[in-house]
């Protein structure tokens, strides 16, 4: 007994003490948290070649492994040797992905950067005629309106003064440091080309050695930790690159058939910047909830500066298909999707985006589902040990919109309250 009693006090006292040492832990860190930021943005741009690389070829893993199963499948059939096969398979995926991934790369520069000049040389020439139309305009309404049109002009008025105040007081003084800027730039460029190079060269060998990467895993989990440990360990990496993939997989699908879909339309309409628009209303298609209000606006604003009726027609248009993607294109490429709830996807979303930027949008909804799914799956074990319901339905409040049902107990509950107030007079008189 008195070996029990110091077993739990010695228990008790060691939980406290690491307790206080993570509140100190924790107190420090919060008054660094400047400092930490500082060195998480040093690793991560000293990472991030290899984080592009793995980026790489996490998307290109399909690919690969379906050339490695449908050469293997071929050379089975002459060769004997299984390493053999395996080595030549491997070697010749390699090559395809990684030329596979430079075509599609090529081809969307060949496509998107004329788009990009024509626009650019395109709204040079019409933005001055565009807001001399403007002005125009604004001057035929300030002689019907006069009392709105004067408070107008005196802001115009301010804002050039403005304008002109701060190009000569700021833009002239600092164009001297402009041959700096122009080397600062040039040298950002350079290091984003070295960082993609060297991101592409770390992605053949990622996908090169994936096999052993996984088997060292794996042992290392089986080393360090209890058998049903490392199993619940390697099922859930798997249930992690299961959701990850169908969600980034099925998304690609999806914001390929919105971008193909957008340019058959518009070059059915005869509508300009076809190319670049459809581009960019594919890839923020891939941003759930808000990706297509990111590309739809500033694509309207782009073709308003053609015709101001085009980009009415394209909003409207935009709104269309949306709808046909959410409700029958969607369902049909991702089937169940992920498992989490709008509203979940939208928190997700605006959490994401405001901690991570647009990084996190993308990542946010694959995460949260993984915590979403962990938690039910804990939550399960939980009621099955207690022999209780799992599904959700089986909690649900179904009588709480039934009128019948709440005048019943609106009754009884008018009864119960009778019933007390008469046991305490009696308590009373007694």
């Amino acid at each position: 007994m008195k070996l029990r009693s110091k077993s739990t006090y010695f228990k008790l006292g060691l939980t406290i003490f690491i307790a206080g040492c993570a509140l100190i832990v924790f107190f420090f860190t919060a008054q660094t948290v400047g400092d930490l930021t500082k060195y998480i943005a040093i690793v991560v741009d000293v990472l991030k070649p290899f984080i592009i690389g793995f980026v790489l070829a996490y998307l290109m893993c399909p690919v690969y492994n379906a050339c490695v199963r449908r050469l293997r499948h071929m050379l089975s059939k002459k060769l004997t040797d299984q390493r053999r096969i395996m080595r030549i398979a491997k070697g010749v995926s390699l090559v395809v992905t990684f030329l596979l991934l430079i075509a599609i790369i090529a081809g969307l520069l060949y496509l998107v950067i004329p788009q990009m000049v024509d626009s650019i040389a395109g709204l040079v020439v019409v933005l001055p005629d565009y807001f001399d139309k403007v002005i125009d305009w604004m001057q035929t309404k300030a002689q019907v309106y006069p009392q709105i049109w004067y408070p107008i002009e005196n802001a115009v008025s301010n804002s050039n003064d403005k304008i002109m105040a701060w190009l000569t007081d700021k833009v002239l003084p600092a164009s001297m440091d402009m041959v700096d800027s122009i080397t600062a730039g040039v040298a950002s460029v350079v290091s984003v080309f070295l960082n993609i190079l060297i991101g592409l060269v770390s992605m053949i060998y990622m996908l090169g050695s994936k096999d052993v990467f996984t088997a060292q895993s794996r042992k290392l989990c089986y080393a360090t930790m209890k058998k049903e440990h490392a199993d619940r360990v390697i099922t859930g990496a798997h249930n992690v690159n299961h959701t990850f993939g169908k969600f980034v997989s099925g998304n690609l699908l999806d914001s390929l058939i919105i971008g193909v879909l957008c340019f058959i339309f518009m070059a059915i309409m005869g509508w300009p910047y076809a190319v670049l628009v459809s581009v960019i209303v594919g890839v923020t298609n891939f941003i759930p909830f808000f990706g297509p209000f990111i590309g739809g606006i500033p694509s309207a604003l782009l073709l308003c500066t053609d015709n101001i009726w085009t980009g009415i027609y394209f909003g409207i248009f935009t709104v269309v298909l949306q709808q046909v993607d959410g409700n029958v294109i969607k369902p049909k490429v991702l089937g169940e999707s992920i498992g989490l709830p709008s509203f979940w996807v939208m928190f997700s979303i605006v959490v994401g985006g405001g901690l991570f930027g647009f990084m996190g949008m993308i990542l946010a909804v694959p995460v949260f589902a993984l915590i979403w799914s962990y938690v039910g799956y804990r939550m399960n074990m939980k009621l099955d040990r207690y022999n209780l319901a799992t599904e959700l339905d089986d909690y649900m409040d179904k009588d709480i919109y039934n009128l019948r049902e709440v005048k019943i107990f609106s009754r009884f509950r008018k009864k119960q309250r009778k019933a007390e107030e008469k046991s305490d007079d009696n308590s009373e008189d007694n």
